[in-house]
């Protein structure tokens, strides 16, 4: 998630952004073609085109892929975290901290614990307790 972090809000190379998020142009292309011919987004498709959306720094789309996974069942944790990353990044505080509340982490949880100090340190995130 960090270095997700430095690859969005310093640079803006596409690439790094689908690699950290474990796709890349090829698949964000196939991913693109059948999202395109089918009616509703194939589940196994989502993944590859938020990672597209966010390499072209479109953070509203990323959202609305993330709320669709999410609405569908599909949302992991590790989606739940970056979709309360991108709220923030997209400015919408209170919607991130919605988010974060489904979050579900241990004690000693380095990615949640990074993620909730960096969110509030730049954006007021308010973690959940």
């Amino acid at each position: 998630m960090a270095e997700l972090d430095l690859y969005l809000r310093h640079f803006s190379l596409r690439t790094p952004v689908l690699e950290v998020l474990d796709s890349e142009p090829f698949r964000l292309s196939i991913a693109e073609r059948v999202a395109h011919q089918s009616p509703q987004v194939p589940a196994q498709a989502l993944p590859d085109l938020v990672a597209g959306a966010l390499a072209a720094r479109d953070f509203s789309a990323a959202i609305q892929l993330l709320e669709t996974e999410r609405a569908q069942g599909f949302a992991k944790r590790n989606d739940l975290l970056l979709l309360t990353y991108v709220y923030c990044l997209n400015g919408n505080v209170e919607k991130a901290e919605d988010v974060a509340k489904e979050v579900v982490s241990t004690p000693k949880d380095k990615l949640v614990d990074w993620l909730w100090g960096t969110l509030q340190a730049e954006f007021g995130f308010r973690p959940p307790r």
